[in-house]
């Protein structure tokens, strides 16, 4: 029980959403900060799949990936979520394959880069109007 404790503390206080699914993309286990990312609680998101956060899902190339998985060889890629309310975000995946129990599962680290997505806008906006300028001055 210690050992649990311990585990989920540590789980629960990462700063990205950990998503812990099955191959046929069920989700096992999430952390507090998933339920807040995603807008569900805990039991709300463990009765869920992967397709129901990802709009753009496409359950066969996920599986193909998924089956790739490789323990110590992570797989990163943005895509966008869905929350509970509908509304869309931003993310960037890190996937790892890992075996519990004699089974293969999917361990997710999620991070919302909204903020990032609007700081790269803005310097991409900043450098096109700085360009600008330069252009007419010469």
């Amino acid at each position: 029980q210690q050992a649990e404790s311990r585990y989920r503390t540590l789980i629960d206080q990462a700063g990205s959403a950990f998503l812990v699914h099955d191959m046929d993309g069920r989700l096992q286990e999430v952390n507090r900060q998933a339920c807040e990312n995603y807008g569900y609680s805990r039991d709300e998101l463990l009765a869920l799949e992967v397709a129901d956060l990802a709009p753009n899902f496409d359950r066969a190339y996920a599986r193909s990936r998924w089956a790739q998985l490789e323990e110590g060889m992570p797989m990163t890629f943005t895509t966008v979520h869905r929350r509970k309310d509908g509304t869309q975000f931003p993310v960037e995946v890190r996937l790892s394959g890992i075996v519990l129990n004699g089974q293969k599962m999917v361990v997710a680290l999620i991070n919302d880069i909204t903020e990032r997505m609007r700081f790269e806008t803005a310097l991409q906006r900043d450098k096109r109007e700085v360009t600008s300028g330069v252009r007419r001055s010469s």
